[in-house]
């Protein structure tokens, strides 16, 4: 079953739930299907009531820790995240949380030695492998650039890319035939919404209606849709004046956020990110992704 009808599903029954007992337990399922749906906004506002009822919920708390990392408030994650180990005690998947929220402060080393003791002491995880090569690439940055401050900005969901220079991607990328397995849209923007530092994907089909949209609270594809639509009929209709050929790509790069809009099999793929995003990696995701879309 797609993830996202996943989601949707358990949503659905969590707040049935709830719906007939205001007072279950269930609101921190129903907050942590929000927060993977990527509505942080509602997540965050049905776990803090929910923990007015159960403020001992060890769960509830973990939920929450997880919703103020994606909000890139790290101090209040690991507030919440220790209140969840007093109250059910540690756990690998809680240790492995709190080294990501280190990792996410900039306390490098302090993550490193976290993640490499959950390496050695348990079953292999490539979640834990791939928050190991994102210290070592960090830490590595920083002597490289003493100068430069590096703290990671949003979260790794569901950890799908390792932070990796384009060169370094291109060297280490083996040389295989494309994989036979073709991506709905949905599984498109699941996969990219999980590169770092990617704020939200949008889909736009040749009609102009929105195909599929994953986003955090920070910006609204109700507006940047619109925008994008607005960029991308300008740059087509003065196209032709200068004999640029068909369009491809169009960045654009505002103080605070790059939107990247990609023409993809007469859709459009809008991509918005922290400015700090590595462009030269996720272009190469982009590229491997774009050619197993099946719609």
């Amino acid at each position: 079953m797609n993830a996202t009808l996943q989601i949707e599903e358990r949503i659905e029954k969590c707040r049935k739930i709830l719906e007939d007992n205001p007072r279950s337990q269930v609101f921190a399922a129903l907050g942590e299907a929000y927060r993977k749906k990527g509505d942080l906004e509602r997540a965050y506002l049905i776990t803090k009531q929910g923990l007015e009822y159960h403020p001992d919920y060890g769960p509830a708390h973990v939920v929450m820790a997880k919703i103020y990392l994606e909000r890139k408030l790290y101090q209040e994650a690991e507030k919440e995240l220790e209140l969840a180990v007093k109250l059910d005690g540690k756990t690998r998947a809680t240790e492995k949380l709190l080294a990501e929220i280190w990792l996410r402060k900039g306390e490098l080393e302090r993550a490193q030695d976290a993640l490499l003791r959950l390496k050695e002491s348990g079953p292999a995880d490539q979640s834990i492998n791939t928050l190991l090569n994102l210290s070592r690439n960090l830490k590595e940055r920083q002597v490289t650039f003493p100068r430069e401050k590096l703290v990671p900005r949003t979260p790794l969901l569901n950890l799908a890319e390792q932070y990796r220079r384009p060169e370094e991607a291109q060297l280490s990328a083996p040389v295989s035939p494309a994989p036979e397995k073709f991506y709905s849209w949905g599984q498109v923007l699941d996969m990219l919404k999980g590169f770092p530092l990617v704020e939200g994907a949008l889909t736009i089909g040749p009609d102009g209606l929105v195909v599929e949209k994953r986003a955090s609270a920070l910006y609204s594809p109700d507006t940047i849709g619109p925008l994008c639509l607005s960029v991308v009929e300008t740059v087509i209709q003065n196209l032709p004046r200068i004999d640029f050929g068909k369009l491809g790509q169009v960045l654009i790069e505002a103080a605070t956020v790059k939107i990247w809009i990609w023409s993809l099999k007469s859709h459009y793929l809008i991509l918005w990110t922290d400015p700090e995003v590595n462009l030269g990696s996720l272009k190469i995701r982009v590229s491997q992704v774009a050619e197993q879309i099946d719609f």
